[in-house]
């Protein structure tokens, strides 16, 4: 026969494992920082109003992009990679 103060300390320990788990915190997507449509960049690639350096390159390039072609490119702000 199960003691009735195990029986007491096993209840507390369950409620206390709910009490923990209520309160966790939510895990949260990280965001990421939307980048500007245009940049006023200087002739050697430096963004005027923030002062990071900009830069892109075309990786794949499938048809006119601008007559219904596809692009795949990336931008590189600063020390972000996008």
């Amino acid at each position: 026969m199960i003691g009735r103060h195990f029986i007491t300390l096993l209840a507390s320990i369950v409620v206390g494992a709910f009490a923990l788990l209520a309160h966790a915190p939510n895990a949260e997507a990280q965001v990421q920082p939307t980048p500007p449509e245009h940049y006023t960049l200087d002739p050697r690639g430096v963004d005027l109003v923030t002062g990071e350096f900009v830069t892109s390159a075309s990786d794949v390039v499938i048809g006119q992009p601008g007559q219904g072609g596809i692009a795949f490119g990336r931008a590189r702000v600063g020390h972000q990679l996008g």
